[in-house]
Order: structure tokens, then C-alpha cells, then sequence
């Protein structure tokens, strides 16, 4: 569910009046402590290339589950931002919301549960696994579906 949508009604109608509703980046993956500094928490879609964001920056995290990640597991998270300050990071927010919008992978059961959702995800190449992983959470969530 996007924190958007976790708005009070009174709040949501006046931001909507106001053309002031922000769209959310919310990015599904892995994540993993970051040993050398406890202001980070580090993330990855593919358990490679691991980035440290700062948890200054995040506003929420949903915990999803867990994935399995070559001989070991990490804790599946959705983590969403911080509405960001600057209008230079407000437009480039934009434009990464409305691209994540457009990058969206099918299940290739639709009646498939979110785990078989997500094991059918293995299977694409390394850039791809992360935007599959993020329909199949989506999807579940907007069905009501496990």
C-alpha cells in the first residue's frame, strides 16, 4: 500500500487542492545491515551491488518476507522515501515515479500465490529480477492475495 494512500481524508483532499500530492518512491528489494555505520541500511534487488541509503531519508519500511540469495537469505523490505526537499529532487522524484510505472513484469500465473509469484522471478536476466519482484508484490497487494 503506498503511504499516499495511508493519508487522512482531510489531508489528502487539502493537498490535492493544493496540487501538493508528491508521488511516493517506494522500492522493493533486499536489505541488509551496514556493519560500519548504523546511520545506513544497505540495498539491493538482485543481492549484488549493494547501495547504503541513509535511514534519514527513509519514511517507511514493510517487511515482506524473506529471499533466498545464492546459500543464504536476506529480509525482503518495500522501503519508502521521504518526500524529498529540493525542487530539483522534487522533479527527478517525478520522473522516477512515473518510469517505475511503466516497468512492470507480469506473474505468468495470475493465480499464482506471491511466493510462486516470486520464484517465477529467478528466472529473468540480473536487470529485470527487481522490477519482477516489485509487480509480484504489487500485485498481490492490490488482490489481497499471499
Amino acid at each position: 500500500m503506498s503511504v499516499e494512500s495511508q493519508t487522512e481524508p482531510r489531508e489528502f483532499l487539502r493537498k490535492l487542492r493544493e496540487g501538493d500530492l508528491t508521488p511516493q518512491i517506494r522500492i522493493v528489494g533486499m536489505v541488509r545491515s551496514d556493519e560500519g555505520d548504523s546511520d545506513h541500511i544497505l540495498f539491493s534487488r538482485e543481492c549484488i551491488d549493494w547501495i547504503p541509503i541513509p535511514v534519514d531519508m527513509i519514511q517507511a519500511l514493510e517487511h515482506l518476507g524473506s529471499v533466498q540469495c545464492k546459500d543464504h537469505s536476506h529480509p525482503l523490505v518495500a522501503v519508502t522515501f521521504r518526500e524529498p526537499g529540493s525542487p530539483e529532487v522534487r522533479v527527478f522524484t517525478r520522473i522516477f515515479s512515473s518510469y517505475q510505472l511503466t516497468r512492470k513484469f507480469e506473474c505468468s500465473d495470475p493465480n499464482s500465490s506471491l511466493w510462486e509469484c516470486l520464484a517465477g522471478c529467478s528466472g529473468l536476466p540480473a536487470g529485470k529480477i527487481g522490477f519482477c519482484i516489485q509487480d509480484c508484490v504489487s500485485r498481490h497487494e492490490s488482490i489481497g492475495g499471499s
